[in-house]
């Protein structure tokens, strides 16, 4: 037996629709019947804003306030691979099950910019998240 669901198209303006997702998508049929009675899917969460430090703020001294005092204290970040730095940060969003992410980018030097962009691209793609950039 194909198990079905219902599917919500349009939450608040329509009623929940059947709908047999192993047929339409057989890749995941071996999810689909996994799933009992009850059982609710869900998409993962969308971190919206982050700025991919994978140093937290407090490791370096500078403390979590109000935005006047958090961008003089950014000072004492040290310098670190972009690479390396977003890969942290993304795997720790991944960990947490969120799937996406916008990345607001602040680079140290401006000069690099584009390079800490590509590497920042390149991070999301190999945790597997999805990456808006900014």
């Amino acid at each position: 037996m194909t198990p079905s669901a219902r599917l919500l198209l349009r939450p608040g303006h329509q009623p929940a629709e059947r709908f047999d997702g192993a047929a339409r998508f057989p890749v995941a049929q071996s999810v689909f019947a996994a799933l009992g009675p009850g059982d609710l899917v869900m998409p993962s969460p969308v971190n919206a804003h982050d700025h991919g430090y994978g140093i937290r703020t407090l490791d370096f001294g500078a403390i979590d306030d109000a935005l006047e005092v958090w961008i003089p204290g950014m000072r004492l970040r040290p310098r670190t691979d972009a690479y390396l730095e977003a890969l942290v940060a993304f795997a720790r969003l991944a960990q947490t099950g969120v799937g996406a992410t916008m990345h607001c980018h602040n680079s140290l030097n401006i000069n690099r910019l584009g390079h800490e962009a590509a590497a920042v691209i390149r991070a999301a793609g190999d945790v597997g998240i999805r990456l808006g950039l900014s």
